[in-house]
């Protein structure tokens, strides 16, 4: 699939950017992320199975960050490889189940951790990242520090719009995958 939600063209990027989709599955966010009325894209849909969705080309400039701002690099997309995580985010309890109220799907308790988010708010239930898609996006990223020699740190939605954005939220353990990657959690 090709996003037509790009513009630009993206070198020597400085951060890897990660999302959630709040989606209902892989492939609807991506279809979703190919229309142009979404106005957003990213450069890769990573599925709770690891399977990989490409939207854009590495070298191209996505539409995943806004214009946020970072340690002084303003207009993060252009500096940056968005990732999209297949995953709904927060939930709720109703009836007993945890439910996402965005999506209408339920989930059972060993889908769930009750956890605050780091930015603030209230303890809530969020969707767990499967240990297959959690692998892949640090094996991704791993390549991506490979190729692109200039990438400095992966960072969440939520680091960079901390005012305005839960993704991907505290069920992705970015610390443990950043000390990973880069020998250190910040």
């Amino acid at each position: 699939m090709q996003t037509p939600n790009h513009g630009g063209r993206l070198t020597d990027p400085s951060y890897i950017v990660v999302h959630y989709t709040a989606g209902r599955s892989a492939s609807s966010s991506a279809r979703w992320l190919c229309d142009k009325a979404a106005r957003a894209s990213a450069h890769l849909i990573i599925g709770r199975d690891g399977a990989l969705i490409q939207l854009a080309s590495f070298n191209t400039v996505t539409w995943h960050a806004g214009q946020s701002e970072w340690r002084g690099v303003s207009g993060l997309n252009n500096h940056s490889i968005g990732i999209e995580l297949d995953n709904c985010g927060p939930v709720a309890r109703v009836n007993g189940r945890w439910r996402s109220l965005s999506i209408g799907q339920d989930y059972v308790d060993g889908d769930v951790v009750e956890l605050a988010h780091k930015n603030g708010g209230p303890t809530r239930g969020w969707l767990l990242y499967s240990p297959t898609q959690t692998a892949m996006l640090e094996d991704i990223c791993r390549e991506l520090i490979v190729e692109y020699p200039t990438l400095i740190d992966v960072l969440g939605h939520d680091d960079v719009a901390p005012s305005r954005k839960l993704d991907p939220g505290p069920a992705l353990p970015l610390d443990v995958i950043r000390s990973r990657l880069f020998g250190r959690e910040n």
